[in-house]
């Protein structure tokens, strides 16, 4: 019988594995059957908890989309341990989920990843449109962790992907995850659901603005006036949260990082001319120069030749702050 590819499987569990067939075997158990029935058991209750879920949101009034199976926020201290053992152990699945909990990123995104897609120097990951679900490119910032975990991917790169599959010219099978949780003894949360321990996460232990939480899982909301201040991607602000995520998963002590951005050495951060302003804020240009006359929105600073610009932080400042005045119930 198969145990999986070399790649989620080490020697040592393959050993055990064997080990714990000759065991059934002996008691005239037939280990194939055996499996069988405990998937069949591990699928049933699974799909009870989805079914559960989802009646509880539909009874709520909430959106059961998001609500795969996850690890509380507050075990993922205990279990990126674990993974790293996996890591050491040679397993590019495990290199990959780890990747995927630090990126926040969904399956596919990240199953077929090129390294042509990282930029290492400015710690960014560029998705392209073809692999996001709304359809627009997404930059992700890289922690120093995830930078680390792109560069080992990358000494095993091949057929064009960050992490290949055993078939020729295909990527990493979409199961390799699943059946790294499983063989971890994670068989009831999904690669899906550490999307959703982030979330939580930000919102109970880091207390981020919901629109920043968004904006990394690259997640289109269903509040009309939060989607309408979003058009900026916020990489920077969002950069320092998941530095922080990244410090709580090592277990690193660490109190909530500043998302304000500093007002010091404007010089050195990027600045925005009044087009992409008006694009990112969705007004006009007469609406910004009256909320600028009655301070109500921030002042930019002169860039040579009677020229104005907006410092990007103090705009993405003032897009957060809109938004949580419009509250969570606004359409």
């Amino acid at each position: 019988m198969g145990l999986g590819p070399m790649t989620t499987v080490s020697f040592a569990e393959a050993r055990t594995e064997a080990a714990r067939c000759r065991a059934l075997v002996n008691d005239k158990i037939d280990p194939i059957e055996a499996r069988k029935e405990a998937r069949r058991i591990v699928t049933a209750t699974t799909l009870h908890a989805g079914v559960v879920t989802w009646i509880r949101c539909w009874q709520s009034g909430r959106r059961a989309v998001n609500h795969f199976p996850a690890l509380p926020w507050a075990d993922i201290r205990e279990f990126i341990p674990k993974l790293k053992v996996k890591e050491d152990e040679g397993s590019r699945s495990a290199v990959m989920l780890h990747l995927v909990i630090l990126t926040v990123c969904r399956t596919n995104e990240i199953r077929r990843a090129r390294p042509e897609e990282f930029d290492l120097r400015h710690k960014i990951w560029t998705i392209p449109s073809e692999r996001m679900k709304m359809g627009l490119p997404h930059r992700v910032p890289l922690c120093d962790t995830a930078c680390d975990l792109v560069k080992r991917a990358m000494e095993t790169a091949r057929y064009g992907y960050l992490f290949p599959g055993d078939k020729k010219g295909a990527p990493l099978s979409n199961m390799a995850m699943l059946e790294l949780l499983d063989g971890m003894g994670y068989s009831e949360i999904t690669v899906h659901g550490f999307r959703s321990t982030f979330q939580d996460w930000a919102e109970e232990y880091g207390e981020y603005p919901e629109v920043l939480a968004d904006k990394a899982i690259a997640h289109k909301t269903s509040n009309k006036a939060r989607r309408a201040y979003q058009r900026g991607d916020m990489l920077e602000r969002r950069r320092k949260m998941m530095d922080h995520w990244s410090q709580y998963c090592a277990g690193v002590s660490a109190s909530v990082v500043s998302i304000t951005p500093p007002k010091e050495n404007p010089a050195k951060q990027r600045l925005i001319r009044l087009r992409e302003v008006r694009l990112r804020v969705g007004l006009g240009t007469s609406t910004v120069y009256r909320y600028l006359a009655g301070g109500k929105f921030p002042r930019p600073v002169q860039i040579g030749g009677g020229r104005v610009a907006w410092l990007e932080t103090d705009v993405d400042a003032w897009i957060v702050d809109r938004v949580e005045a419009s509250g969570p119930g606004a359409t």
